[in-house]
């Protein structure tokens, strides 16, 4: 948070060009990015929480929402479990069809669509967890 203040703004500089000083004013991903990523997981787990009782596995799904933000904000030591990924991901399938079927009438396809997107996000994060000895039995 400490570099969004040490941003040198000149009198005439534009948003854009503050917004992109910003993002060139971290190493890696740009800062922005990890604002706005660690306030959609936020939101998950907000709404995880809301709707605890209809959903499977909503412990899970909280804990994978704060290893998320975790990670997302580089906080050390901080690993996840197999089974927390598993469930976890079981939740927010549940969790992504309840707000698809709030919002419009899916066909079966549809949803069937996002849990093979959350399937493969999931395959991808077990993977990219276990090469960073982040994942843990």
């Amino acid at each position: 948070m400490k570099n969004i203040y040490n941003i040198n703004r000149g009198p005439n500089d534009t948003p854009q060009e503050v917004f992109d000083r910003l993002c060139e004013s971290t190493n890696g991903t740009p800062f922005v990015f990890n604002i706005i990523a660690t306030m959609g997981w936020a939101n998950i787990m907000s709404q995880i929480i809301h709707l605890k009782d209809e959903l499977s596995y909503p412990s899970a799904g909280i804990a994978l929402s704060a290893f998320a933000i975790n990670y997302i904000n580089k906080v050390t030591n901080c690993k996840l479990s197999k089974k927390c990924l598993e469930q976890g991901t079981e939740c927010l399938k549940k969790l992504t069809e309840k707000r698809i079927d709030s919002k419009a009438n899916p066909s079966d396809a549809e949803k069937n669509w996002w849990n093979t997107f959350l399937e493969i996000w999931k395959k991808y994060m077990k993977k990219h967890l276990e090469q960073e000895h982040l994942l843990i039995d």
